[in-house]
């Protein structure tokens, strides 16, 4: 999860003091004024911390956000038992996972749970020994033994500029994590269809209100004539359960 918290209350010199100290010290992030901060604890969880300054009407302002990590001892990630208790589900999955090439939809509305089921299934093809890339838009959870690329511009140029990077690394199982772009989607979806199509194993996050609904957009923009390429999909929604909410999945094999 993440922890929020504004800069506020301070003393302007010790805003600036502090502002000068993170600019300069550390990672920038996608935005010049944003910056990424590790904190390492002794049971060797990282936690990352990233910073944003911005200017408003008033001043500076700063925020922020601290996400726990998923690699130390106290992680908990969802697993491929979890999302497919029942044992002929399960096998569908682990089946999915086991092919060399193609495209495994991971879709649902927004809020949904996509990006840790993504997770989930990239850290079950980690521990087959894969090479396991993702490209993402923020990298909030770190895997143990992940290659994580974070998008460098919100642009189809970017995208497949370091989609090809990736793929020059022989990567084997990729795990797009992107938020829908207006315009976007459209060439994203054919990328990803085309390094599958080059034996490789690509995961990708998508919004869609059913999985059939979710396969069919990602095959009205094939860019070539091998429906085959597709794996199946994995569909989710949180339903409430208790006093909290849980995932529920549904699956369809393409």
């Amino acid at each position: 999860g993440t922890q929020s918290t504004t800069l506020a209350d301070i003393s302007p010199a010790l805003f600036y003091a502090l502002d000068e100290a993170i600019q300069a010290s550390h990672q920038p992030g996608r935005e010049e004024d944003s910056r990424k901060i590790f904190l390492s604890r002794d049971d060797a969880t990282t936690l990352q911390a990233r910073y944003q300054r911005i200017t408003t009407v008033t001043g500076p302002a700063a925020s922020c956000q601290i996400f726990a990590s998923l690699s130390g001892a106290h992680a908990t990630l969802a697993d491929i038992d979890t999302m497919s208790p029942k044992a002929g589900l399960r096998h569908t999955v682990e089946g999915w996972m086991a092919q060399p090439r193609g495209v495994i939809v991971v879709t649902g509305l927004h809020g949904s749970g996509k990006a840790t089921t993504v997770y989930a299934l990239l850290d079950h093809a980690m521990k087959q020994n894969r090479r396991v890339f993702t490209l993402e838009d923020n990298v909030a959870y770190p895997l143990a033994g992940v290659s994580h690329v974070e998008l460098q511009a919100r642009n189809i140029d970017s995208f497949s500029r370091q989609m090809a990077q990736i793929t020059a690394c022989d990567a084997e199982v990729i795990g797009i994590v992107i938020d829908p772009i207006p315009g976007f989607d459209a060439a994203l979806y054919a990328e990803a269809a085309h390094a599958a199509s080059r034996d490789r194993t690509i995961i990708i996050q998508t919004s869609a209100a059913t999985p059939e609904a979710g396969l069919n957009a990602m095959k009205r923009n094939l860019p070539f004539e091998d429906e085959a390429i597709f794996t199946g999909v994995i569909w989710q929604q949180l339903v409430a359960a208790g006093k909290g909410r849980v995932a529920e999945y549904k699956f369809l094999t393409a």
